[in-house]
């Protein structure tokens, strides 16, 4: 049986044209969203972590649309994607 977590990594990469752009959208939302933690229903969340999950999934497919939509979140906040993305 799958993890919530890896049950969320499975969909993404069987349908990575899908669900990649809905990642990237949601993160780019949250990026522009002020205050970051008004764009949740629970006040506990914790935005950032939820863009660094987020921007995790998009780039573990390793898929060209993935690239594509990880730019994107370069361009809007590119240190802190570029030294996320370095590491990896």
């Amino acid at each position: 049986m799958l993890t919530p977590g890896e049950g969320a990594y499975t969909v993404v990469l069987n349908k990575t044209s899908v669900f990649v752009p809905m990642l990237e959208k949601t993160s780019e939302d949250i990026l522009h969203s002020r205050p970051r933690e008004g764009w949740f229903k629970n006040p506990s969340a914790k935005p950032d972590r939820v863009i660094v999950i987020l921007a995790d999934m998009i780039q573990y497919t390793g898929e060209e649309i993935a690239l594509e939509q990880a730019s994107k979140l370069l361009k809007i906040d590119e240190p802190r994607f570029d030294l996320w993305w370095s590491a990896v």
